[in-house]
């Protein structure tokens, strides 16, 4: 049996229809099951979510709460013992913080540096007003 449909395209009008009733079924029914369960998923990764965010916001804001200045040889040792180039970091001389790495120590991305700086807090909704108001105010003017 032929089905024609003005809506579709030449090839997919003239394709024989699949009439096999049990094996529409089961194909069905197999979509439908996966897309359940890609759901719930969507919906237990959300709740999961939403029960540690703000466990994981109180940490990342404990570990941004001390902030210290490093010293050439703080970095000149860090970047030895890391094998990073010193010339990778931003240094806002002022304050001896960097434009393009954190300075927290406990942070997980101490001493990385990345052009994205300012979201690894950002992403969070975090707030560490002090310090990026340092670092803004203490950029260089032109």
């Amino acid at each position: 049996m032929c089905i024609r449909d003005s809506s579709n395209s030449y090839e997919r009008n003239l394709k024989e229809v699949n009439t096999n009733i049990p094996s529409i079924v089961e194909k069905v029914s197999g979509q439908l099951v996966s897309q359940f369960f890609e759901n719930k998923r969507k919906e237990q990764f959300e709740e999961l979510w939403q029960s540690i965010y703000e466990v994981y916001k109180k940490e990342v804001t404990i570990n941004h709460m001390k902030i210290l200045p490093v010293s050439q040889k703080q970095l000149q040792e860090y970047c030895q013992n890391n094998q990073k180039n010193e010339s990778e970091y931003f240094r806002i001389e002022c304050s001896l913080l960097f434009r393009n790495a954190c300075c927290a120590q406990n942070c997980p991305f101490y001493l990385q540096t990345r052009n994205d700086f300012a979201q690894h807090i950002q992403d969070f909704n975090l707030q560490a007003p002090s310090y990026l108001s340092l670092v803004h105010i203490s950029e260089p003017t032109r």
